[in-house]
């Protein structure tokens, strides 16, 4: 049996599933023998999925409400929440109304 070589990318994915897992609930399908996790897949055609990329970026905005943001700030603009560094170099930007209002609230 050969043993298959873990790259830094498989590590991401299964850290990013984990994460997804303890702060989601996720929803469980049921069958008379079977049960089947739904949850998505991180990278997309190489790049981040956007539900798991809003997930982070609402979770990193529920940490920095309890904490102060050090060297950096958030912007909330025309239904665009965006995350600076302390350089002012984008970090990550959402629209998603959810996650603002959240935020705001």
């Amino acid at each position: 049996m050969l043993k298959q070589k873990r790259t830094y990318l498989d590590l991401l994915e299964e850290s990013l599933k984990q994460l997804w897992r303890k702060h989601n609930r996720v929803p469980v399908v049921k069958a008379m023998h079977t049960e089947v996790i739904v949850e998505p897949q991180p990278f997309v055609r190489g790049i981040l999925n956007p539900q798991v990329a809003d997930f982070l970026v609402g979770l990193y905005l529920h940490n920095v409400k309890a904490n102060i943001i050090k060297d950096g700030k958030v912007e909330v603009k025309d239904g665009l929440l965006r995350i600076l560094d302390g350089n002012n170099n984008l970090i990550a930007e959402t629209v998603s109304p959810k996650i603002i209002s959240e935020y705001l609230s």
